[in-house]
């Protein structure tokens, strides 16, 4: 996917080091079909979430191994891979190997969709065909990763609303006309009640996935954005 590919190309021409990871992925949803009771077959939690800590616990042990800072070795997704990326972190978080900073872009982690704010609700109801996720398509979509009931309350598969006190530096970016601000809105208020370092901002104009539109205005806009917090510290690498 171009939120994959070319987010690393458009970030590694930017001055950033990208190392851009496969992880297995689980079965296709539909957002109008309600999912079968009982554990669901095939790959689920937490299998995709494994996949990243495993790729992430190699390049920083790469890192190590090389003289280099592996401390300095961030960790970011987009979407529902911006939820792997947060609960990677969760799960790292008090390890030897974590993550120094984290982005997320338009990101969903929490098991249900969060109140949406009042202003986030005007907006969605301007205008048409923006309202792609709402409560009962994000809880579909939640438990079709979860595989099980059990799961959707696990910080491991949603680390919304879990402790965060352990987190690095988080930068979110979320769409302007994106229900699933809902998220990342709240998610930046929980990191901010644990003293987290957090920068929540809005890609004007864009809608969620604005990270998959090569060429367009908000995805140059949000690579300039992500390549230039990385680089204004040596947080990151």
């Amino acid at each position: 996917m171009s939120e994959a590919h070319e987010v690393g190309l458009g970030l590694a021409a930017r001055g950033v080091h990208v190392i851009s990871v496969d992880y297995r992925r689980v079965p296709p949803w539909s957002p109008f079909r309600k999912p079968r009771p009982g554990v669901l077959p095939g790959v689920r939690f937490p299998v995709p979430l494994d996949d990243a800590i495993a790729a992430f616990k190699a390049v920083a042990l790469s890192e190590s191994a090389s003289g280099q800072q592996s401390s300095r070795v961030a960790l970011g997704g987009a979407s529902a891979g911006a939820c792997l990326a947060a609960a990677a972190t969760w799960d790292l978080s008090k390890g030897r190997e974590r993550p120094t900073s984290l982005i997320l872009a338009y990101p969903t982690v929490h098991a249900q969709l969060p109140r949406m704010r009042p202003e986030l609700t005007k907006k969605l109801r301007t205008f048409r065909g923006l309202w792609q996720f709402t409560p009962a398509t994000v809880e579909r979509m939640n438990r079709n990763y979860a595989g099980s009931l059990a799961a959707m309350t696990d910080p491991r598969a949603f680390p919304g609303g879990a402790d965060l006190s352990h987190f690095p530096s988080t930068l979110i970016l979320n769409a302007e006309y994106d229900s699933l601000r809902a998220s990342g809105d709240a998610f930046a208020s929980e990191l901010a009640l644990h003293n987290v370092p957090i920068e929540n901002e809005y890609m004007p104009g864009t809608r969620h996935g604005f990270l998959n539109k090569p060429g367009t205005a908000g995805m140059i806009a949000g690579l300039d954005r992500i390549a230039s917090w990385l680089l204004a510290s040596p947080r990151s690498a």
